[in-house]
């Protein structure tokens, strides 16, 4: 197991535990052995922050991965990182912004 980038100290031991999980010395959203994620699973923690944000996924999705913010089950034929993209075979016309789906 390899101690997540949040983590200040492992314990050297083949499984690593990590000692101090730490963003800038404090990261109160994170917890266990591997200094994982606790947002929840609307939330995300973004690079070089210590709060947990809602989910981008222009409002396609609410659900995202706790550690990077990527949307999970996008909705109305999107896909993509922020269920930004169109699926194969479907479009979205010109005049229409991301938060419109797809047809």
């Amino acid at each position: 197991i390899q101690c997540h980038s949040y983590c200040k100290e492992c314990d050297g031991a083949e499984d690593s535990k990590c000692l101090s999980c730490h963003v800038n010395g404090i990261f109160p959203y994170l917890d266990g052995s591997n200094c994982v994620s606790i947002c929840s699973k609307f939330k995300y923690i973004p690079t070089n922050s210590q709060i947990c944000v809602n989910c981008s996924c222009n409002e396609h999705s609410q659900l995202c991965d706790s550690s990077n913010g990527k949307c999970i089950e996008c909705h109305n034929n999107t896909t993509g990182f922020n269920c930004e993209k169109c699926k194969d075979g479907y479009y979205r016309p010109l005049n229409k912004s991301l938060k419109d789906g797809c047809l």
